[in-house]
């Protein structure tokens, strides 16, 4: 959520820009002036413009996680504790020194079996929305069969 906050923010940086280079082409289409040439400087002024807010935006998110990092405590090198999270406390797979809590080989697998399930489940509902709307328009699929 952190990024996506921040993501929101940084991109209404742009409005501005954005604002003015449409304003410009608008005025550019009515005047009828130098047309494509004003286009393609239009083009790569907000090239550029996009340019340095993208490594700006990447600046200022390494100086947010940075400070996030500090303010939940996230240095040590401990994994974060789950309390919501049951399992038994077993020797690790990976490492053999170290020991992790690990759930249930069976709760896993059916778990993943709803999923697979639900996920076919809505893929066959989108295959026969598909076959429907096809056989609607019989194979027309033009801007009406769009609408």
């Amino acid at each position: 959520f952190a990024w996506t906050g921040f993501y929101s923010k940084a991109l209404t940086a742009l409005l501005i820009p954005a604002l003015i280079c449409n304003l410009f082409m608008v005025v550019t289409y009515f005047l009828q002036e130098h047309e494509d040439l004003t286009l393609e400087v239009l083009q790569l002024s907000f090239s550029v413009v996009i340019i340095i807010w993208a490594r700006t935006s990447a600046n200022r998110w390494a100086q947010e996680t940075n400070f996030f990092v500090e303010a939940w405590n996230l240095n040590d090198d401990l994994p974060p504790v789950r309390p919501a999270y049951r399992g038994q406390l077993v020797q690790s797979s990976l490492n053999e020194r170290d020991r992790e809590i690990q759930g249930s080989a069976v709760k896993a697998a059916v778990f993943r079996w709803i999923s697979l399930v639900v996920t076919l489940f809505f893929c066959c509902g989108v295959l026969g929305s598909i076959y429907i709307w096809i056989t609607l328009f019989h194979g027309r699929m033009d801007l009406v069969a769009s609408l």
